[in-house]
């Protein structure tokens, strides 16, 4: 049985007649009259009582015909999936991120996304950086969104999508508060500084501590935290000021102030990272997106 014999079959179920659903359908009669007769004989059935004047259902026929128009519904449902799936349009898409691209420019990339995309099922899942690389090498994920420094990114398709400086976080009673910003990094030589641990990202702590070095500046790092949030609240605390990304006043909270940090360290980047070659349509099409902002 095939689906092209359900559809000329249907054709002349709904009109009872093999010219005028020949015509409907734009080929001639007889391969349609063939059509019909060799589904008849592969079911075992007739479907038709045919007269010199007049062609009705059979009770085969009347049972024949819900089923067709249930399987031909469910194969162009199917083809339509499909065919957005190719496209890029629908399927399903899996991305894997971490706390810096869900605090800054994820949420409205996925936005932007589901209203281009309505068809595209998104599955989040948050991970750390290597897991996430790990999770695009296995298929597990089709986008990942990480920060790049010290990642061997070669095998991938990497863009950046985000960047922005540091800033530093201290109590309002703080000394610093009324350091001028061109003064800022002399005025913390041995001053208590909270940045993120070296266990979290060794070569970003080398580099940032080799800045200020370079500048004949030493601060006390104190590497207690391993996130922003705990950054943050050991200053709010009088642990000593944070160095922390720009975008943490968005999520601070009160009882801190926010001064833009001179330019002397690495910048704070977040890139997607997809497969190179095998990357899904869905995959590309988000890229793309992203490429848009």
């Amino acid at each position: 049985m095939e689906l092209t014999q359900l559809k000329y079959f249907i054709a002349v179920a709904e009109r009872l007649h093999f010219g005028r659903a020949a015509r409907s359908l734009h080929v001639s009669q007889p391969p349609l009259s063939l059509a019909v007769r060799k589904l008849e004989e592969e079911l075992g059935v007739r479907l038709f009582e045919r007269t010199s004047r007049s062609v009705a259902l059979t009770e085969a026929g009347r049972e024949l015909l819900t089923e067709a128009r249930m399987i031909l519904s469910r194969a162009e449902h199917a083809a339509g999936r499909m065919a957005a799936l190719a496209s890029g349009s629908g399927g399903k898409l899996v991305i894997g991120y971490n706390e810096p691209a869900l605090n800054t420019m994820l949420p409205e990339a996925l936005f932007r996304f589901r209203g281009c995309y309505p068809g595209v099922d998104l599955e989040l899942r948050e991970m750390e950086p290597d897991d996430q690389l790990t999770a695009l090498r296995a298929g597990v994920i089709d986008v990942g969104f990480l920060r790049p420094f010290h990642h061997d990114l070669g095998e991938f398709s990497a863009q950046l999508v985000y960047s922005e400086n540091y800033a530093l976080a201290f109590p309002p009673d703080c000394h610093l508060a009324g350091v001028p910003e061109p003064e800022l990094v002399r005025a913390l030589d041995r001053e208590p500084l909270l940045i993120f641990a070296r266990v979290v990202n060794p070569a970003l702590f080398e580099a940032i501590a080799a800045a200020f070095y370079s500048r004949k500046v030493f601060p006390e790092f104190r590497e207690f935290a391993h996130n922003k949030g705990s950054l943050l609240a050991l200053a709010r605390a009088g642990f000593g000021a944070a160095l922390v990304p720009e975008s943490s006043v968005r999520t601070a909270g009160p009882g801190l102030e926010f001064r833009a940090f001179p330019p002397i360290l690495p910048p704070v980047e977040i890139v997607a990272v997809r497969h190179a070659a095998a990357a899904s349509p869905a995959a590309v099409r988000f890229t793309a997106l992203l490429a848009q902002s």
